[in-house]
């Protein structure tokens, strides 16, 4: 039998200060907690690889595993999946765009979902019905809420008809119109739609509005929203104060008033939006409007998926990346 080569002393001088380095960054975490702090270190899988080891498979899902209540802002490029888990029942709001369907329902199995007690959709634009076919397909739904298509066309894009094919194969599934005051429990939280929409023109401003309550958590999501369903949405008088806001619009100039932001008073923002992306999102007035609120801001074009978790210390923030 052929003896084992040994490696050599070069390699082994480049492979211990490496291993060294590895340990340092991880001593590093420990230190400055949960949150990232960026050292311009090289990451795990980096120094694994550097080091000879072999580097691990990203999770497709950041949960904690630990919290009964979870927010799920799922990188799914520009557009825009939300899954929301309180105890062991998940709900959706949208389903980001076509070519992100098959990586949405992988996460949504790895996050634990193997049935979601509620499906939103926001408002019909294929950024954000892109892959609700294909999770409709994969997972039986209970409850399944539609805009108000009285203050916006009727789409007749193919991939709402897909969608709406996909929901026909679900029989036990109860679909509705949202209207403001519906409340959807899920676990101990509840769902409530806060606005319908408002006659204009496109799709943007027909977006549900929701927010989410559970204990140590209060969560906003306005879609795509425009100014105007914004300005009506504060004029209604509705409870908008949140912990965690979902950017209108991917952080679009077009969303995002000062009034709103007034009314929630977030403490965390996510912006859901596509590296580079030809929209320019989020817009640096905004992104300079959310700074002034003193909030922590997390991208998914910056840090992929990010999920917000309850846990005994408060509200802890994690990333992908």
């Amino acid at each position: 039998m052929a003896q084992r080569k040994k490696p050599s002393k070069r390699k082994q001088k480049v492979t211990i200060p490496l291993i060294l380095l590895f340990l340092a960054v991880v001593a590093t975490g420990l230190i400055f907690g949960e949150e990232r702090v960026n050292l311009g270190l090289p990451d795990f899988n980096q120094l694994a690889s550097l080091a000879g080891l072999t580097p691990a498979k990203p999770s497709p899902t950041v949960s904690s595993g630990t919290s009964d209540t979870e927010v799920h802002v799922i990188d799914v490029g520009q557009g825009d999946a939300m899954l929301i888990r309180q105890g062991d029942q998940f709900a959706l709001i949208d389903a980001g765009v076509p070519q992100s369907a098959e990586k949405l329902v992988n996460y949504l199995k790895a996050a634990g979902v193997q049935k979601l007690s509620c499906v939103i959709m926001t408002h019909a634009h294929a950024d954000h019905i892109g892959g609700m076919p294909q999770v409709l397909e994969a997972f039986p739904t209970d409850r399944f809420m539609l805009p108000d298509f009285t203050v916006s066309e009727v789409p007749t894009t193919r991939i709402f008809e897909k969608t709406m094919d996909a929901l026909e194969a679900q029989p036990n599934c109860q679909v509705e119109t949202a209207k403001v005051g519906t409340e959807i429990p899920l676990g101990e939280g509840t769902i409530t739609i806060v606005g319908a929409g408002v006659k204009s023109d496109g799709q943007n401003n027909s977006s549900v509005c929701t927010r989410f309550v559970a204990p140590g958590l209060r969560l906003l999501n306005t879609g795509d929203a425009e100014i105007k369903a914004e300005q009506a949405l504060v004029a209604s008088g509705a409870e908008l104060s949140a912990d965690v806001f979902k950017a209108g619009h991917h952080g679009s100039t077009t969303s995002n008033t000062q009034e709103l932001l007034t009314a929630a008073s977030p403490r965390y923002i996510a912006i859901s939006c596509g590296l580079n992306n030809d929209y320019g999102h989020p817009h640096a007035e905004i992104v300079e409007r959310f700074e002034a609120l003193g909030a922590q801001i997390t991208r998914t074009d910056q840090q992929g998926s990010i999920v917000y978790s309850v846990e005994e210390s408060g509200i802890t923030v994690r990333t992908e990346r």
